[in-house]
Parts: structure tokens; C-alpha cells; sequence
């Protein structure tokens, strides 16, 4: 295992050889087991149908994270909504936190993205927040 001294944002090659050296789940998990050779179900077809056989696959662009050492600083966060499923803090949030969308290309609402040159300091602080 890699040793983190130093917070790591998503996205970048270091996040990548990190995250790869690490085992998620169990050998034995669902997850980990080789499909390939497992018979198709007999509804396979029908279900594809319903997702969308040509259809893009969607994901959620705008949730990314931080890599964080051991010993990083703690600080109080305020949670907005909904705070009664959050844990209670503080956290180990070190300054160059990555926020909801942040650096979205796209997303559905324009106004939560940023402008073309905008750092990540600058869209922390003046963007409006995103409820």
C-alpha cells in the first residue's frame, strides 16, 4: 500500500495508482467474481431493451473526492440539508477540497459550473451553493 502524506485530488494519476493498489471488497464478493463464462439469462435481452441497448450510459459527473493522509487537520463543517444523516464532524477536509461540481464540463444546471479559467479557490467561495 501506498503511504499518503499529502491530500491527492480525483482524477489524476497519483488518485489512480493509489486507488488501484488498494482492495475494495473481499475476494469472494459478488463484485469480484469473473462473470465471462456464466450463462446469459434468458430475459438478458429484455432488460438491455429497457436500459437502452444504444443509449449512452449516465452517471452522476458532479460527486468527486479527495485522498487524505492519516494525520490530516480536522475542521468543523456545517451541514445544509439534509444534516441529520451526516456524521457529525469535524473532518479531515484539507484545502484544496474538491466541491459538488467542481470541474464539471457539463451538468443540468449551467449555472453550477465553472467559467473557463476559474480555480477551484475562486468557485469555492463565489459560486453560489448548490441546495
Amino acid at each position: 500500500m501506498p503511504k499518503i502524506t499529502h491530500p491527492v485530488l480525483f482524477g489524476t494519476p497519483e488518485a489512480d495508482a493509489i486507488l488501484s493498489s488498494y482492495q475494495v471488497f473481499p475476494p469472494d464478493n459478488p463484485w469480484n467474481q469473473d462473470i465471462s463464462r456464466l450463462p446469459v439469462r434468458a430475459n438478458s435481452d429484455r432488460i438491455i431493451a429497457t436500459i437502452g441497448k444504444d443509449k449512452s450510459l449516465g452517471y452522476n459527473l458532479d460527486m468527486n473526492f479527495v485522498i487524505v493522509p492519516p494525520d490530516q487537520k480536522r475542521v468543523p463543517v456545517k451541514m445544509i440539508l439534509p444534516s441529520e444523516i451526516s456524521d457529525p464532524g469535524p473532518f479531515p477536509v484539507p484545502d484544496n477540497a474538491p466541491i459538488e461540481n467542481w470541474p464539471l464540463a457539463r451538468n443540468e444546471d449551467l449555472g453550477a459550473l465553472p467559467k473557463k479559467g476559474q480555480t477551484l479557490d475562486d468557485f469555492q467561495r463565489r459560486v453560489r451553493p448548490v441546495l
